[in-house]
């Protein structure tokens, strides 16, 4: 039964969102955001240090969209030594980092509007480390909701997607990978 699925020829969905947010008022460096399609759509978060890679996936989504944040959190009395996190639908990764000033602000360079199925590149954080944020969005009708609200890719659709990130698509909430 299952190579019949297969057959059927059926891809990913390719839905339209748009990425609409701002920055908290000071002194706060918080950017907050919301993730609107026409579909309820779940994205993946991925935070990359050099050749390391942190992923987390977002909560199951709705019609409402897909909150996103991209926040730098304190560490010392400066401002300087901080948390970078990135979170979309209530998850995700974060890590440390020195930024050069206490009234930096990490860049967001998403597009206004893109395509589920696509990795995109969010947002920058020009620290020591740099910190890549990047985001892969998918149609939540592509995926099937277990417990706990974890979700995961429909078998039928892994072979749509690229080798290295067929085992994040199928299992588990987050995760971490060296390339």
């Amino acid at each position: 039964m299952p190579d019949a699925i297969f057959k059927t020829g059926r891809k990913p969905a390719k839905v339209e969102m748009t990425v609409a947010g701002e920055w908290l008022p000071a002194p706060k460096r918080d950017w907050r955001g919301v993730i609107q399609s026409a579909e309820t759509v779940v994205a993946i978060a991925f935070l990359r240090v050099g050749g390391h890679t942190a992923w987390c996936k977002s909560d199951r989504g709705s019609l409402h969209g897909l909150e996103v944040s991209v926040m730098l959190d304190r560490y010392d009395n400066f401002g300087l030594d901080v948390s970078a996190s990135f979170s979309i639908g209530n998850n995700g990764p974060r890590w440390r980092t020195l930024v050069e000033s206490a009234n930096y602000f990490p860049k967001i360079i998403a597009p206004k509007t893109f395509l589920t199925g696509q990795l995109i590149d969010f947002a920058k954080v020009e620290g020591n480390p740099r910190i890549d944020l990047n985001a892969l969005f998918i149609a939540r009708k592509d995926v099937r909701v277990g417990r706990n609200g974890l979700w995961h890719l429909r078998k039928e659709l892994v072979e749509f997607f690229p080798e290295s990130f067929r085992k994040i698509l199928a299992y588990g909430r987050s995760g971490a990978f060296d390339s």
